[in-house]
């Protein structure tokens, strides 16, 4: 696949936005164009671009040609495209480059200490009912009675693993 980083940069000043495509820098730039004007009226949500190009009119702007590349796919294509926004000038808000499990691990980090609190307080409110469930007495396959809190013990025991044998 060959994939193009490009620019949307205003002729006067150098901001831009940077972008990648598998297609025609011409039919995205065209794309670009009709989903501004879909913004204009408030069918479609807002590309960091949108307000530059509101704000400057979209006669300023042109689209260049950054680079092509032979790419594998997308994910590929969006890694050179994030390489191109960290060395320009461009008001990209978006990441196209990003590891999920990064980005959970720093909200996961960052909303820690509010997510304990949260959960200390349901369990407080709700105590009664984690111990009705906890409580709740179940019969096994093998005969016996246990109750919720104890299953892992039970499924341990010697007298339901001989019964799982047999």
């Amino acid at each position: 696949m060959i994939g193009r980083t490009y620019g949307i940069i205003d002729y006067q000043s150098d901001l831009g936005y940077v972008g990648s495509t598998g297609s025609e820098l011409r039919v995205r730039w065209q794309r670009y164009k009709q989903v501004y004007k879909k913004w204009t009226e408030g069918k479609f949500g807002e590309v960091s671009i949108y307000p530059l190009i509101q704000q400057l009119g979209i006669e300023r702007f042109k689209v260049i040609l950054i680079k092509k590349y032979d790419v594998f796919d997308k994910t590929h294509l969006g890694a050179y495209e994030q390489l191109w926004i960290n060395r320009l000038n461009c008001v990209n808000k978006v990441n196209p480059f990003y590891i999920p499990r990064l980005s959970n691990k720093t909200r996961y980090e960052n909303n820690k200490e509010a997510r304990l609190q949260t959960m200390r307080k349901w369990s407080v409110e709700n105590r009664d009912i984690k111990r009705a469930q906890q409580n709740q007495k179940c019969i096994c396959e093998c005969g016996r009675e246990y109750t919720q809190a104890n299953k892992s013990r039970h499924l341990r025991s010697k007298i339901h693993l001989e019964y799982i044998k047999t």
